[in-house]
Parts: C-alpha cells; structure tokens; sequence
C-alpha cells in the first residue's frame, strides 16, 4: 500500500472510530482508483448484486462526473444506499462508523437550560401553535408535550407536515399512559381569515407560538407579494385574533435576517416584530418575539442540501468563501423559546446569545469529514457566488436598538425604535391594498416607509417583473 493510501486511511478511520477486520482484503482494495473501482464492481457483480452491464454504465458516468462508483450506482438506481452500505460492512469489514452528530458541526457545546418554570406557563393550558409542520413549529409542539397542556392545536396548511407531526405526537402521548392530551389537527392557512375565526372561536388558545413563516431569502426575493401576503399580513391576522379572543400570550419567533435587513425576507419579518412590540401597549394579552439565527438541520437549510449533495458524489456548493452564520440546534433554540416565552411581561424582543458564527466552507468541509470524505480530494467544494438578498455575515441587534441583559444569561433584549401603531397600521393597510391588486413596483417603498434603513438592491425590482 503506497503512502498516499495510507494517509487516506489514516485521514478517514482515525477520527471517525472505524474498525477495520480485513486489512488485507482492504490493502488489495485500495491499490489505486483504478484498482478500487475494479475491485469493487467484481464484487457487487459476484454477489449478484448489480449485473456487469450496470457496473459498465456507472463507470461511464463516473468518468463523465468524477466521484465514486457506489454514488454513481445509487444515482443511476441500480443499488440503494442501504444496500450498498450494508454489502460493503460485510466484505470488508467496515464494523462502524460514526453517525453524523449536528452537536459535531456546531462547535461549541449544546445550550442546556433548567426550564421547570416552562412547566407552570404551559400546563392545563390551551395552546395553539402556528406553522406546526415545520422544522421549528414540530419541535415546540415535542416540547410543549412534556408540559401537559389541556389542549395543543396544530395549525398548519401542509397536510402532509401536518399529518407528520400529529401521528408523531399522537405515539408520544400513547405511549406516555399517563395523561391524555388531547391534540388537534388543523389544516389552516394564516392568510385566511376564515380558517383563523374557527380555530379560535372553537379551540380558544390561551398561548400562541407562531413559527409559520416564509424563511426562504432567495425565493422572497422572486415572490415578494407571498412574503407581504404571509409574513406581514398573516402575523397581523394570528396577532389580532390572539387579541380578541384575549388570549394570555403571543409568543413569535422571528430571525436575525430581520437585524438591518436587506432581502425581502428579512423586511418582512422585522415589520412583524414591529405588529407584535406595538400590539403589546394596546392589548391585554402579552405579545413576545424571540429572535435567533440559522438552526442547524432545519428543513431546506444547507445542512440536508450537503448531505445529498455529498451522497451524490459532489460537488458541494456555497455561495462565499467568507459567507458565515449563527447556528444552533433546533431543540436548544426551542428550549430557549419555551424559557423566554415563560418569563416574559410581554412587548420584549428577546435575542438568543449564539455563540460565534460559523463559515459555511467549514461546515461543508466538516460535513464532508464526518460523512467519510477528504474535502477538496474525494469531494470539492465550489463556491458560487451570493445570492439575491443574501449578505456575507448576519447581526442579532439592529444598528438602532438598543440592548439590555435580561433574567438568563443565554438572553439579551432588543429595543428598538418602533414605529407608533396608528402609523404601522396605515402602511400595513397600503401593503394589503398593494397585494390585493398585485402592485409589484410598490412593496420595496413601501415597506421602506416602515423600515427606513431597509438595504434592498433596486436592480432586483427588474428581474420581478420579468418572474411574476
């Protein structure tokens, strides 16, 4: 076995806890590319596992791609993962790998919180969770579980997270033998007025999580008129009724792309902080929001894109070299919502500390580590340029706010200079005019009438009008 094998090995057992029984059979493996590939398709023909003419037209495609034979196989559809993982376990002796921890990516150690206060604030209580379906809506909805609520009501407009999320949360509560919890389905659109009367009149919540949201920068970008549609006027209705029906909390959660945004999605969501902290002075429920950055596994975020993009053999694609970004894991970002959410008076933006931002080109590399690959080597990585809306770095206080430390020390609070609510509420008013008649050319003035210091490339406008 030449060095360069043997530091490939090295590379790729040490950190990763691979045992190796057939060292040998592994040396005749790894004689070279050429050798492996070779090796490797007799095989899988000897154990009839994929005919000689497949392993001829993955070979084709491999030297077409680059990559790896297995990769090419799966691709092509001749042999599922499953399979082809658990054939080569056997033949050479792979007995263990590490699985992919996002506690491995994240670099710093999972925020733990002592959260029995979380107890006293949900149980025997009504609660109704907005975009339940979602990365975030779900992992409220797990958490608020533990919690004993007289009643949880998923209110979501995708069935299918929909009935994800409830067949998950029925066989917790199944299983748990001890308290029914009654959980309520909902098929619910925050934009329609209609479905929000229902739900409130019958269910009547008494603390509303509201996660659904449009979260995608790019996509606002090019559908500016569904961000309005959903992020600002689809709050406003979630806010209005949670007042009406004098529910005791609101609780939203909003995102570090709101901090002096420049995309679509960003100004959207900071405007729905600004509903929220203004509604809180009028009303006699409490309005929170609780804001925080990227959460590492998240539905469409990078971390699955990689993952498939690595399983198809590369190239795994940023958008920067110095693109970086704030990243917790999806249950410690709820737990702190739970936290925030049971401590509040109501009218704070609460800020989760993140810890240091993280580049996307390590993340990809470590991904690419962990998943058994030499970045750079056996998977590239090829950066792509940002995209619309997007900015190299993010920030958790706008340049105007504020901050002031607050009851944990996992939490600042923002304080923002808002707008007076008679004022937002004319401008919100344009916005839904603007909507209803699909005035396109103008939502950016607009919502710059609200947030003043919204940064938004005016090129952009051009490419909507040719989109929609």
């Amino acid at each position: 076995m030449d060095n360069n094998n043997i530091r490939r090995i090295y590379e790729l057992c040490k950190p990763y806890n691979i045992g190796i029984k057939k060292l040998p059979e592994l040396n005749e493996i790894l004689e070279g590319n050429f050798a492996i590939t070779k090796k490797l398709g007799e095989h899988l023909v000897q154990a009839n596992l994929v005919t000689e003419e497949k392993i001829q037209e993955a070979l084709a495609l491999q030297k077409k791609e680059g990559g790896r034979l297995g990769s090419k196989l799966i691709k092509l559809g001749y042999i599922s993962e499953e399979r082809l993982v658990s054939f080569l376990n056997k033949q050479f002796g792979i007995s263990h790998m590490k699985p992919i921890s996002l506690e491995d990516l994240l670099q710093r150690e999972p925020v733990q919180t002592n959260i029995q206060s979380v107890k006293k604030f949900i149980e025997n209580k009504s609660v109704m969770v907005t975009g339940a379906g979602g990365s975030i809506g779900s992992e409220l909805c797990r958490q608020i579980m533990k919690y004993y609520p007289s009643n949880l009501v998923l209110f979501e407009r995708y069935e299918n997270n929909l009935f994800k999320i409830d067949q998950e949360l029925t066989a917790i509560r199944n299983n748990n033998g001890e308290v029914h919890i009654p959980i309520t389905p909902v098929i619910g659109d925050i934009t329609d007025i209609a479905s929000l009367e229902h739900v409130f009149s019958k269910y009547r919540p008494q603390i509303i999580f509201h996660a659904a949201a449009h979260k995608h920068v790019p996509l606002m970008e090019y559908n500016p008129i569904e961000a309005v549609k959903n992020n600002i006027i689809g709050t406003k209705n979630v806010i209005d009724y949670a007042s009406e029906y004098n529910a005791d909390n609101f609780v939203m959660i909003s995102t570090d792309k709101a901090v002096n945004p420049t995309s679509i999605m960003g100004a959207t969501k900071r405007i729905a902080e600004f509903l929220a902290t203004t509604r809180n002075i009028s009303s006699d429920s409490k309005f929170t929001t609780v804001r925080f950055g990227n959460v590492l596994g998240s539905n469409g975020s990078v971390i699955p894109t990689f993952k498939q993009q690595i399983k198809n053999g590369g190239p795994v694609t940023v958008t920067h070299p110095d693109i970086k970004r704030f990243f917790m894991l999806i249950p410690e970002a709820v737990q702190l919502v739970l936290l925030a959410a049971s401590s509040g008076n109501g009218g704070e933006i609460f800020v989760l500390d993140m810890g240091e931002q993280i580049k996307i080109g390590a993340l990809a590399e470590n991904l690419i580590r962990l998943s058994g690959f030499i970045p750079n080597k056996e998977i590239k990585i090829k950066y792509t340029g940002l995209r619309p809306g997007e900015k190299l770095y993010e920030e958790l206080f706008d340049k105007s706010e504020k901050t002031t430390p607050t009851f944990h020390h996992k939490f600042k609070m923002a304080i923002p200079e808002i707008p007076s609510y008679d004022l937002l509420m004319k401008y919100i008013s344009e916005l839904e005019n603007i909507v209803q008649n699909n005035e396109l050319d103008k939502i950016i003035p607009t919502i710059k009438k609200i947030v003043p210091n919204f940064q938004h490339e005016e090129i952009l406008q051009a490419d909507y009008r040719m989109i929609i």
